[in-house]
């Protein structure tokens, strides 16, 4: 056969395995996306389910304080609820923009119903508090009745989003699996096409394709063996095996990229259920600190809190600290780089440490951080907590990541918490207020 049909052949051949190799790359990337648009919508549908029940538990706790206090402006908040932020109803209309089956609309809708039908028990309190009858509209808000209509709104929430979670993981582990196996075969295409090059071609181009052809195979091997640094030559080639070239350069950055999010989104659910179940701020702190600071090289890390009271951020729990007392115990807003973080509302990094400003503290010996971040958490706009880290080198790119995520998981987090304590405090008012009052009619019912 004449050299150059052979080079037509050859040529036919590679830009067939080439293209199988590129298509099958572009459904595996595909797969990938869905898998990742799964685990998206399943968590913004999460989102959605626990903001049906923050609506229903705001309509709570307002109407719980105004029949406690009879303050106007919980009846204030209680009507902004139901007629103007309307939580529920949106929460409602978003999971049906984004799509339920038809079982999942029924949970959805049951705790929509049981919230509405909640809300005319509710107004019996506020009638209650309006006729000037507290204890009445305290007894309703509290008693048995009112507690098994809210848990008949917060049953389907939970089966709901139980249901919505299994559903969409399935729906994930499955496109990720299609993912893998398409994937798997643009891998062995890529091969094969490696494969013919050097077969056939090495007759014809001695200089021009076969050294190429070793080097770029000598690179796969290396990026299949993971080898630091390993990258793929003759990228900037025009010629069929700069095609290939490039094609495995994109196949292993799309590689590297689906792993450093698995990493990141694997680390980030870490960091979320060991901060499950805290009841105050400096286990809040402690639990963040603990399983976060060793995913991102941190030695040493201290966490500060707002505290409402006083306007400035305290000190909740430190981390590898070797000397406690040479860390700030409260700091206000601009004062120093956590200052700066909390009114620049972002990540302020601070490299040139001075003498002593923290130490890394471990059984091998002490040594200064490299760099220090501070980094606000921040809600609607105002910084509740700032996290501050100690790191012995620079962070990589999925570590910077990982800190932006957990920054704005924990903030929800903590702002959740800081709620649940201040509605704990306001209930243990309440308690307070309703024994302060039974002891004052039983000592006038006595006197009379």
């Amino acid at each position: 056969m004449r050299i150059r049909k052979s080079s037509k052949i050859i040529t036919i051949v590679i830009i067939l395995l080439s293209v199988v190799a590129v298509a099958l790359e572009t459904v595996s990337g595909r797969y990938q996306e869905t898998a990742l648009e799964a685990y998206e919508k399943r968590r913004t549908m999460l989102e959605l389910a626990d903001r049906l029940a923050l609506g229903s538990d705001r309509l709570t706790n307002s109407v719980r304080a105004y029949s406690a206090t009879g303050d106007p402006k919980y009846l204030r908040e209680f009507e902004s609820e139901l007629n103007i932020e309307r939580n529920r109803d949106k929460a409602v209309e978003g999971l049906e923009v984004l799509g339920i089956t038809d079982s999942e609309r029924r949970l959805i809708a049951d705790a929509k119903r049981n919230s509405d039908a909640l809300v005319s028990l509710e107004n019996k309190a506020f009638e209650a508090v309006g006729a000037g009858d507290l204890r009445l509209a305290v007894g309703l808000v509290h008693g048995s009745d009112y507690d098994s209509a809210k848990a008949s709104i917060m049953e389907p929430i939970k089966q709901f989003k139980s249901d919505l979670t299994r559903r969409l993981t399935d729906e994930a582990t499955e496109q990720s699996r299609l993912e893998r196996l398409f994937s798997l075969a643009a891998a062995v295409t890529l091969v094969s096409t490696l494969l013919t090059v050097v077969i056939l071609l090495l007759f014809f181009y001695q200089r021009k394709v076969v050294n190429p052809l070793a080097v770029v195979t000598d690179n796969v091997a290396d990026l299949v063996a993971r080898k630091p640094g390993a990258r793929i030559e003759y990228q900037a080639d025009a010629s069929e095996i700069g095609d290939v070239a490039r094609s495995i350069e994109k196949y292993r950055i799309t590689v590297e990229e689906a792993d450093r999010q698995r990493w990141v989104k694997s680390s980030l659910s870490e960091v979320s259920e060991g901060l499950q179940g805290v009841e105050s701020v400096d286990r809040f702190g402690a639990r963040l600190l603990e399983s976060l600071c060793p995913l991102v090289g941190s030695g040493c890390a201290a966490f500060y809190a707002l505290d409402d009271g006083s306007g400035v951020f305290t000190l909740a729990y430190g981390y590898g600290i070797s000397d406690p007392e040479k860390i700030l115990s409260e700091f206000a807003a601009g004062e120093g780089i956590l200052g700066q973080a909390v009114t620049g509302g972002r990540i302020v990094g601070l490299s040139d440490l001075p003498e002593g400003y923290m130490t890394v503290s471990s059984a091998l010996g002490q040594a200064p951080p490299k760099q220090v971040l501070a980094v606000p958490f921040e809600v609607d706009g105002a910084v509740i907590g700032v996290l501050e880290v100690g790191l012995l080198a620079e962070l990589s790119d999925e570590q910077t990541a990982l800190l932006s995520e957990v920054s704005a998981m924990a903030a929800m987090r903590l702002d959740i918490l800081r709620r649940n304590i201040r509605t704990l405090s306001l209930l243990d008012q309440i308690k307070e207020t309703e024994q302060r009052t039974r002891l004052i009619l039983e000592s006038t019912a006595e006197g009379i």
